[in-house]
């Protein structure tokens, strides 16, 4: 039986190292990160037809965005590690996971404004660009190109 358990153990061990490495590696190839901005980023690609200076001018806006919120979503990402570890523990305390949870509403609600403003930002400088933004992830959310590959704005 200890044997059996055993070797249960290892093909459990071995199974769990493979998804981890697999995941690791789909997450480097896509080249986004959740807030990145990697290799594959579609706007550029998207709208390289509107010109030189309306591409420059998507570039140093979408630049700007990412610099003036960096400093929001890393402290979006640092309150939910807080609430992943305060709910890790055997007795959670109850009162401090509703005020960190209240914390990130009020983030959240901060970096949605950020966003919006951005999109208007955008739109003005071309009318296409404030449109196709879904209910995505932080990043401006997702679209779809013309390729029919999905990509972050």
């Amino acid at each position: 039986m200890k044997m059996k358990r055993n070797n249960l153990s290892k093909i459990l061990g071995i199974v769990t190292i493979v998804g981890v490495l697999g995941l690791g590696t789909y997450a480097v190839a896509d080249g986004n990160g959740r807030y990145g901005r990697g290799k594959g980023n579609c706007v550029e690609s998207r709208f390289d037809s509107l010109g030189e200076e309306v591409s420059g001018q998507v570039a140093a806006e979408r630049n700007a965005f990412y610099k003036a919120t960096g400093d929001l979503r890393r402290e979006i990402h640092q309150k939910r590690l807080e609430l992943q570890s305060e709910m890790a523990k055997k007795n959670p305390d109850a009162a401090r996971a509703g005020d960190i949870q209240k914390d990130i509403s009020e983030l959240d609600a901060r970096f949605d404004r950020e966003r919006l403003e951005h999109r208007l930002r955008m739109k003005a400088i071309h009318p296409e660009l404030g449109s196709g933004y879904g209910k995505g992830q932080r990043g401006g959310g997702r679209h779809q190109n013309g390729g029919g590959r999905y990509c972050r704005n």
